[in-house]
């Protein structure tokens, strides 16, 4: 009304909402009666006393059909006012109407839109790629969103943002921290509605709007958030974000979304020519804080900054220039985890490979972090959503593919194996040079293969002739073995045993002929951790290790094997030795086979290590059983 000249002497009565919200804009309205809060509690009999000729009420909140059998039959007229952007000018023109303000109307309509106009043409050349994901949140508690047809909505979508929660249900539907996380937002605007402290008209505090944007900022898991890392986390004032001033709200979006678009609007600007031209206030007096932190502000175009990158040879041979620095890494080899964390850089990982997730224990900080599937079942178009600098993979399995997949997204696809001794330093190193922990990486690399080079010494001293013959079978395949192609093969012989099917099994595995094996007489029998479902991290007991190697050493013909009368038939934890733990493996093998030589390896202490000052994690599971070395 006032906007429109329309004299505020004429109103007798008012809600207590309006009076708490906007009377800094309205001292007119001070000593009003108050007849109700936001037309939901209303006091009818107040309302019938004062005779007003006219109630005008927002749709929203008014409850026609009581609101019409209360007040009609005192013949008092009910008019509804919807102030959202798509009614608005419909309404100021029915205001103008109703109190012959008309052209007065017209032209606050033409300046409200005006505006608008502006950040509608500039958005609507925004191609869905460029365009910016927000996270809205819009009460006092946390994870309650807004989806389409909430005013937050509206106003982001305006703005040219693309709301990540539009396609859920319910206008304000709450969600889970992780699903957040996993969107990964460019910006993350919060409305506190409820709260007792809102910003806006007079209320110049920034301390609250300080705390609640912390308290944003140090969710759990929120850092990996894009919009939380650059900083791009707002908090709005109610005063800007509906009504009359829902237009200044748009324009405070649109500043924010893009700040390089909208380097000449000025929201605040705006909204003091709009209370000085229209309300007649000192916009000074009335001044306070609208957003929090203020809209960055771009001055002058400047030329991007020149990205900074070191270039390095990985495992498959192939140069790959990596960003600096490199915040934003995608696993898909869970060995690269390991090392990320040994390196004391867990934080960077903001993306996993599906099998990490299945021992939880062993990934405490990462398992609830976005899965990406792994090199057997890529999921391309998440890990492009999540914007990495670099995916981690194996160099073997489909590389030109992932390659041509994802680096025109702009993603670096390294290939490290971290499973094969020859090359574990340098990968080890390289990990240490792309993120700016090259000693660490050194002092890992020397732990790692300090007790290999005790092993490698010892195994010399025994005569080939000598060395213990070995029928090594896949975890999770009865009767298939292993070839020279093999890691498992290649940890073997460095631990000095003698795979008795390296002669038959030209690639990396195979099935055997069970007759094969018992005419062969291996030794020692010894069935690896790959794809079973006990030992390992997660286990407490060896009850299932008990029942399988029962079942082994039953098999037909098994009872004349000299690996069977003697009792040497082993068996290795769940997952354990396939990746970064081949050095510990090595080191297993080596006192299993040969107990005397290696007597004062301390196998514990050396597991323990690894687990404790470079895992960042208790000391406990079951790797082999039985564990010859437990009982001297």
């Amino acid at each position: 009304m006032r906007c429109l000249n329309i004299g505020l002497e004429r109103i007798i009565g008012t809600d207590a909402f309006t009076i708490s919200q906007y009377g800094k804009l309205l001292p007119e309205l001070e000593g009003k009666e108050i007849v109700g809060r936001h037309f939901i509690k209303l006091d009818y009999e107040k309302i019938v006393d004062l005779e007003p000729e006219l109630v005008l009420a927002v749709p929203t909140s008014l409850k026609r059909t009581e609101i019409e059998e209360k007040l009609k039959p005192a013949g008092i007229k009910i008019v509804a006012l919807d102030f959202k952007i798509k009614s608005f000018r419909k309404t100021l023109e029915l205001l103008g109407k109703i109190f012959d303000r008309e052209e007065e109307a017209k032209e606050f309509a033409d300046f409200w839109f005006g505006r608008l106009e502006e950040v509608r043409k500039k958005v609507e050349g925004l191609s869905k790629e460029q365009k910016v994901r927000v996270y809205l949140e819009g009460t006092q508690r946390p994870f309650v969103t807004a989806s389409k047809g909430h005013t937050l909505d509206e106003i982001a979508t305006l703005a040219g943002g693309i709301n990540i929660a539009a396609g859920l249900k319910g206008r304000s539907p709450e969600v889970e921290p992780e699903w957040v996380v996993e969107q990964n937002p460019d910006v993350i605007l919060k409305y506190p509605m409820g709260a007792k402290y809102q910003g806006g008209f007079g209320k110049a505090d920034i301390g609250p709007f300080e705390e609640m944007r912390k308290e944003i900022m140090e969710r759990p898991g929120f850092d990996r958030i894009k919009a939380v890392r650059e900083g791009r986390v707002y908090i709005l004032s109610r005063d800007v974000l509906g009504g009359v001033f829902e237009n200044v709200g748009v324009c405070y979006a649109a500043k924010i979304l893009y700040p390089e678009l909208f380097r000449d609007l000025d929201p605040e600007a705006y909204l003091k020519q709009m209370v000085e031209k229209y309300l007649g206030l000192d916009f000074e007096g009335v001044k306070g804080v609208f957003v929090y932190p203020s809209p960055p502000a771009v001055e002058h175009p400047s030329p991007p900054a020149a990205k900074r990158t070191i270039t390095v040879i990985d495992s498959a041979g192939r140069e790959v220039e990596i960003p600096q620095p490199l915040e934003r890494i995608a696993i898909w080899n869970g060995g690269a985890a390991e090392v990320i964390r040994a390196l004391g850089e867990k934080k960077r990982i903001i993306a996993i490979n599906k099998y990490m997730p299945r021992e939880p224990s062993y990934w405490p900080e990462l398992k609830d972090r976005p899965q990406i599937g792994s090199p057997w079942d890529r999921d391309y178009e998440k890990i492009i959503m999540l914007e990495p600098q670099v995916l981690i993979t194996y160099s073997r399995y489909y590389l030109d593919e992932i390659v041509q997949k994802l680096e025109p997204a702009g993603i670096k696809v390294l290939a490290l194996n971290f499973n094969r001794l020859d090359s574990l330093r340098r990968e080890i190193e390289l990990m240490g040079k792309v993120l700016g922990r090259e000693e660490r990486a050194r002092e890992f690399a020397d732990f790692l293969l300090s007790k290999v080079k005790l092993v490698d010494e010892r195994i010399k001293e025994i005569k080939p002739e000598e060395r213990k013959r070995v029928y090594w079978e896949l975890g999770n395949h009865d009767y298939r073995s292993i070839g020279p192609k093999s890691i498992f093969h290649q940890n073997l012989t460095r631990a000095g045993g003698v795979n008795i099917f390296a002669d038959l099994i030209t690639g990396t595995s195979s099935e055997v002929d069970p007759e094969a094996i018992l005419l062969r007489d291996p030794e020692v029998v010894i069935k690896d951790g790959h794809g079973v479902d006990y030992g390992g991290y997660e286990a407490t007991d060896t009850e299932r290790m008990e029942e399988k190697r029962r079942e082994m050493m039953s098999r037909p013909g098994w009872d004349k094997l000299t690996a069977v009368k003697n009792g040497q038939v082993c068996l290795f934890g769940r997952g354990f030795g396939g990746g970064l733990e081949a050095p510990l493996m090595i080191c297993y093998l080596a006192k299993l086979l040969y107990p005397d030589k290696f007597k004062d390896l301390d196998l514990e202490a050396f597991h323990r290590e690894f687990l404790e000052k470079y895992q960042g994690l208790p000391f406990k599971g079951i790797y082999v059983y039985p564990c010859p070395w437990e009982s001297q």
